[in-house]
């Protein structure tokens, strides 16, 4: 078994939940609008102010764009965007790539008022009654865009469905997220030959964007390292994976892999030079077993 080490830097969902309305996506065959726009990794959220820094606002960051812990400091899973919604908000909502409209439908806000005119009459009184809509509505006024209509009847049921149903939204956008930024880093050219060299050499490959480059790769009878670099004016990227013959998942235990990853470091990111290199250990580690073709 080969062991890896990598790095590189409405669902329609009812608990009970009920909804109907006149939502029509459109299909991407033949569509011809414009993609969404705005910054990746970004949810707008349309919230009246009140439910925004009250206990449903609260609920949404904790539970769709939580804190992750990063280095050096913590970060939101999505950056968000707080709007009202008004006619002039309205026309840029629709640009937008990530988006949830939610509200109580007991208040008098433009948000409930947007909500009730996509609501059937029995849908609208259903939630009245207690049940609780989230919506899926992907590509509604953009090609590649997710919009969500979550709708409850009070503020407290509200705040409850993002706590019920948040990481599943989140899941959405994170999947959606990741098909953007697939097709805008291999809109340019993607590098098959590389690829090609990575599988005969390593029995694997990764997908390989035209700026990426190999900076090392070693091989030998038990183990192999393979470093793939990008370099930009102002920052690179970094990809690793080392993998070793005939090791079993027992053998791979926190400490061997801090032990490894420490030692590739110190070997080829450090090189001959004395001091280079300054191991953080705050991360907290995170690791996966996978089985691929039986290996």
């Amino acid at each position: 078994m080969r062991s890896f080490i990598a790095r590189s830097r409405w669902v329609l969902a009812w608990m009970p939940v009920l909804i109907t309305g006149t939502l029509i996506p459109a299909g991407c065959e033949g569509d011809f609008r414009p993609r969404a726009v705005g910054p990746e990794g970004e949810v707008t959220v349309v919230m009246d102010s009140t439910h925004w820094t009250g206990e449903p606002g609260e609920t949404l960051r904790n539970n769709v764009t939580p804190w992750i812990e990063t280095l050096p400091v913590s970060e939101r899973y999505f950056d968000i965007r707080h709007v009202e919604l008004s006619e002039r908000t309205f026309e840029r909502i629709k640009d937008t790539k990530n988006v949830i409209i939610a509200s109580a439908l007991t208040d008098s806000t433009n948000e409930t008022t947007f909500l009730r005119r996509r609501l059937s009459d029995e849908a609208e009184q259903a939630i009245l009654d207690g049940q609780r809509a989230v919506v899926p509505n992907p590509n509604l006024w953009r090609r590649s865009q997710r919009i969500y209509y979550v709708a409850a009847a009070t503020p407290e049921n509200l705040a409850q469905t993002f706590r019920s149903q948040g990481s599943d939204i989140r899941g959405t956008f994170k999947e959606v997220t990741l098909q953007r930024m697939e097709q805008e880093m291999y809109e340019t050219e993607r590098q098959t030959g590389l690829e090609d060299t990575l599988m005969n050499r390593h029995n694997f490959a990764v997908n390989v964007r035209h700026d990426f480059q190999i900076a090392v790769d070693t091989t030998t009878a038990t183990e192999g390292f393979v470093w793939l670099r990008r370099v930009l004016s102002k920052t690179r990227r970094e990809f690793f994976v080392y993998y070793a013959e005939d090791v079993g998942p027992d053998q791979i235990t926190p400490e061997w892999i801090h032990a490894t990853r420490d030692s590739l470091t110190r070997r080829h990111l450090r090189g001959n030079v004395q001091g280079f290199v300054n191991i953080d250990y705050r991360r907290a580690l995170e690791t996966e077993q996978l089985s691929f073709q039986d290996r």
